[in-house]
């Protein structure tokens, strides 16, 4: 212990104690590294160099990258960001399906099987699904700034030729592969191809006179990120940009993160910390005073005589049943634990909303429902916008000139029919977000009747639709009138047609109650007299004749 922290012990033992505390802290997250993770100064931990009269993808590519990196570990080591990236890829995503809305209805249904093929064997690695590529695609957006998608044909075999599956292959590539490093040769062993006059390079992205992008810079890398193999330059039309620009001039998209990277190391930080003092102070019982006033080393109680024992050993844990034998003039003060601080749960939320502000969900969306009845619907309402947001940008991306090129080359390979308008057709999405969906079905239905919202409306924003919605009721009530006609049959017709429904729909309690059947009519039917015997007949005929001579 040197002089300057015995004086302050000497003098102040509560000072001395706040001291060792806070160097227990520095150690402990100096050996899980934190601290060399980037836990700097929020003021000084991020500097940009970017002067007004420079165009947003002006920055260089290592500065991109190192933005990329930082992102990245955001991803890895905080719940938050992992949380929101997760909620994009699920909502503005999800089970992905394209739906052709040609005039034929036969095209319609090879297009949709022709597309769903595709789908599951679009990528050229043979690793993904298409709807797996498009959701990794929104998380890269978010997290990278933007991701690029190779396209290419590769040569179909006879079994791709039987099975009608497209040769069209998509291969992703990563925002930190797209962009030009110096000193780097190109895939023959020589340097880029010169910039022609007027072309200009922003960071991979090599534009014309005009500025429209004709060709983009990639650099392929090994499995283990080592190192770097040669690059390639991809024509722009054989190149779909996925990303999100944020002013006219931008060529290259950036992390949604940006400007919450500070806000996030610094709930990670604090959050670090705060469980470093909660545990170091769960560990200390309390301080035992000398007679003097000054304090010895933090100290949990000792289960022997303390007259018996160094400084160094009286570092001991309580054990059950234990008693503390002090020494004459000491007193032993306990610690006051009061960590966290009541107003720590508050200070947390603020940073959390910070980020939910950078990336355009609202709290309660992104940590927890603190509000009630009309503020959780509007959140609600705002989470949905941004995911129409990001899902517009999908489409108009990628979405739409992807599954364009497929249908075409399909038309062209005879896979598909040849109609006029093979164009014609949409993406159905996840049903939208909502926080009350009793409520608003309620109100969807009073303005359907009122003729403000169609059927077909609804459907799509539920991610569904109509036409097969029709199709699905049409043989529900087919089904069902064929065996109420059973039923009514096998009643012997007692049961009347919509009786038997009734039956065969299992009514809820409100529904209109079943009529009784009605009672069979009652017609006069004539006595029928009891037939005689032979012998009574006789008899009859006999007695018949005797009266007729006596009359005689």
């Amino acid at each position: 212990m040197s002089f300057i922290e015995q004086t302050i012990r000497f003098f102040s033992p509560a000072t001395a104690l706040q001291r060792q505390r806070a160097k227990a802290q520095l150690e402990a997250g100096d050996k899980v590294g934190y601290w060399r993770v980037g836990a700097q100064s929020s003021t000084n931990r991020r500097a940009s160099g970017q002067t007004l009269d420079q165009p947003d993808s002006s920055r260089n590519h290592t500065d991109r990258v190192t933005l990329i990196r930082e992102a990245r570990w955001l991803e890895e080591n905080s719940s938050v960001v992992k949380s929101i990236l997760r909620k994009y890829r699920t909502f503005s995503v999800g089970r992905l399906q394209y739906v052709p809305r040609t005039s034929s209805e036969e095209a319609n249904k090879a297009i949709t099987a022709y597309v769903e093929r595709w789908m599951a064997s679009c990528d050229l690695t043979r690793r993904h699904h298409f709807r797996v590529l498009a959701g990794l695609g929104v998380t890269s957006m978010k997290r990278d700034g933007d991701i690029g998608y190779i396209v290419s044909e590769v040569p179909m075999t006879q079994l791709d030729e039987m099975l009608k599956i497209s040769p069209i292959r998509l291969q992703a590539i990563e925002a930190d592969r797209i962009g030009s490093i110096p000193n780097r040769n190109g895939t023959d062993g020589k340097p880029f191809r010169p910039l022609k006059k007027g072309e200009q390079d922003f960071s991979g992205v090599v534009i014309d006179a005009m500025g429209r992008p004709i060709r983009y810079r990639i650099y392929n890398r090994s499995l283990t990120g080592e190192s770097m193999m040669p690059a390639l330059e991809v024509p722009a039309q054989e190149f779909l940009h996925l990303f999100d620009p944020t002013r006219l001039d931008s060529y290259r998209g950036f992390s949604a993160f940006d400007a919450a990277i500070t806000d996030i190391k610094d709930l990670q930080e604090i959050l670090a910390c705060e469980k470093i003092s909660v545990k170091y102070l769960s560990s200390i019982s309390g301080v035992i005073n000398n007679a003097d006033g000054s304090a010895d080393q933090d100290v949990s109680l000792d289960t022997t005589h303390s007259d018996y024992m160094s400084d160094a050993d009286r570092m001991k844990k309580v054990e059950p049943g234990a008693i503390q034998y002090l020494a004459e003039g000491e007193s032993f003060n306990p610690v006051d634990f009061n960590r966290p601080s009541p107003t720590f749960n508050g200070f947390l939320d603020t940073l959390v909303r910070s980020t939910g502000l950078t990336v355009g969900l609202p709290f309660g969306f992104i940590y927890s429902w603190a509000g009630q009845g009309t503020a959780v619907r509007m959140e609600a309402a705002q989470a949905a916008r941004e995911f129409e947001m990001t899902q517009l940008t999908l489409e108009e991306k990628f979405l739409y000139p992807i599954v364009m090129r497929v249908i075409a080359r399909g038309i062209q390979l005879g896979h598909l029919p040849a109609v006029a308008d093979f164009d014609a057709g949409e993406w159905r999405f996840p049903a939208k977000v909502t926080a009350d969906i009793g409520r608003e079905s309620k109100a969807l239905i009073d303005e359907t009747m009122a003729g403000i919202i169609s059927k077909t409306q609804i459907a799509a924003d539920r991610g569904e639709d109509r036409n097969i919605i029709r199709s699905l009721l049409r043989a529900e009530a087919m089904e069902l009138v064929e065996d109420a006609k059973m039923v009514q049959d096998a009643s012997g017709g007692v049961l009347d047609l919509p009786t038997a429904i009734y039956m065969l729909e299992r009514r809820a309690p409100n529904a209109p109650a079943i009529p009784a059947p009605a009672a069979a009519p009652t017609e006069d039917v004539p006595e029928i007299e009891d037939e005689e015997s032979p012998e009574d007949e006789a008899e009859d005929i006999a007695e018949d004749e005797a009266e007729a001579g006596s009359t005689d």
